[in-house]
């Protein structure tokens, strides 16, 4: 199976006041048309009154029991508990000092019950619906849940404490971003000293010149290290949700500088993101439906939406987009004016703008070319829409059929 045609991550974030939360219908639709498989991290199942509220209850199972989209639930993450009194005692081992962390996953000891817990607050709480319609969401739900894997904890925690014992650049990029966020100190990895040392199985002590670069007190540094830790840590847990779930991992904004610093050259070839920006280029450009409107000036047709996801005209136009690149908005220009000047009139149609912008972007991510789009797409333009689309699905995707899935109003 192929890593890259499965996404898991969030579509929604909290808000300031951590007892709601923001969905992202839009970013659930492109994902649903950019991946085989898209698995919903959630927040506690927390999602479900907003998506029935935008695409309808029937909408909604239909999409669940499609295997389309499939739900993540688990309250999985990373805490540092070197400070933590009854956690270090019930373990037979002292309390750390300040500067000394001890990274130890945390979750609920019973799954099952947690998920059932949130899955009858949250759907039983829809306004709205009635109380078989309620059986019915419970029961896609409950069918579209991906099963809990510990081996995800152990990957993780594997994972950053490798990390940690071998002092890995991402631990300094980490405190650099942290020392940014949290105190306003713009610092990069090369301005300070930082080692770890293993002092016992799962403990580390800390040593940098922090405190003395940046004018901190010893609790600050501790929690600046620490924050970068956890960090560190959560990076590894996407890393670990890929590795136990066979899909690309929807990485945060601030998670990559971490990443990228653990693992640079795969950050630009799996960050989804990427496909996402391609994406929403290409509906801007050509002012196609956007997605963010459903529930607003749009309509989704669940069920043609369904078929359309899975044509072979859907396919292509996600591999296409695999080798968009990050060509700028001036270098398209350059590219769209030398096919245009080429093919005439044939491409003067949307038809042709579409394939113009594609294949150029296409050829902007090819190495050696590079970014010189005016002399190279004059002369292999015509190989690539001859050989490669003789019938473009890609056309008929944006053209046709994308559009055909919503409705105004």
């Amino acid at each position: 199976m192929d890593i890259r045609r499965r996404l898991i991550g969030r579509s929604s974030r909290l808000l300031d006041d951590k007892d709601r939360i923001e969905v992202s219908h839009g970013s659930i639709i492109r994902r649903l048309l950019l991946f085989d498989t898209y698995i919903l991290q959630s927040w506690n199942l927390s999602e479900f009154a907003a998506l029935v509220r935008v695409f309808g209850l029937e909408g909604v199972v239909l999409l669940l029991r499609s295997r389309a989209l499939q739900v993540y639930c688990d309250c999985l993450t990373i805490g540092q508990a070197g400070q933590t009194s009854t956690i270090r005692q019930q373990e037979g081992k002292p309390v750390l000092p300040l500067g000394s962390y001890c990274l130890v996953p945390v979750g609920t000891p019973d799954h099952k019950a947690y998920v059932s817990d949130r899955l009858h607050r949250n759907v039983d709480s829809i306004v709205g619906v009635t109380f078989k319609g309620k059986k019915k969401l419970k029961a896609a739900i409950g069918e579209a849940l991906v099963p809990s894997n510990r081996r995800t904890a152990n990957y993780m925690i594997d994972g950053l404490k490798a990390d940690l014992a071998g002092n890995r650049p991402s631990i300094k990029a980490a405190v650099a971003l942290e020392a940014r966020k949290r105190l306003g100190v713009m610092i990069t990895p090369s301005d300070f000293d930082l080692r770890l040392h293993q002092v016992a199985p799962g403990d580390f002590r800390s040593e940098s010149n922090l405190a003395f670069q940046l004018r901190l007190d010893e609790a600050q540094v501790h929690e600046v290290v620490g924050y970068a830790l956890l960090a560190v840590g959560g990076v590894n847990q996407r890393i670990a949700e890929m590795q136990t779930y066979n899909a690309l991992s929807g990485f945060l904004e601030d998670d990559l500088p971490v990443f990228e610093a653990k693992l640079a050259f795969l950050a630009a070839a799996l960050d989804p993101a990427s496909l996402e920006r391609g994406f929403s280029r290409v509906v801007s450009l050509e002012h196609l439906p956007d997605p963010d409107l459903v529930g607003e000036s749009l309509t989704l047709d669940v069920e043609k939406f369904l078929r359309v996801r899975e044509s072979r005209e859907c396919h292509e136009f996600r591999e296409l987009l695999h080798g968009l690149g990050t060509v700028s908005d001036e270098e398209i220009r350059e590219g769209l004016d030398g096919l245009r000047a080429r093919l005439g009139s044939m491409l003067g149609s949307r038809s042709g703008r579409v394939v113009r912008f594609l294949v150029t972007g296409g050829i902007g991510a090819i190495p050696v070319i590079g970014t010189g789009l005016g002399a190279a797409a004059s002369l292999i333009d015509t190989f690539i829409l001859e050989k490669l689309f003789p019938e473009s699905g890609v056309v008929t995707f944006v053209n046709r059929l994308y559009p055909s899935i919503f409705k105004r109003g």
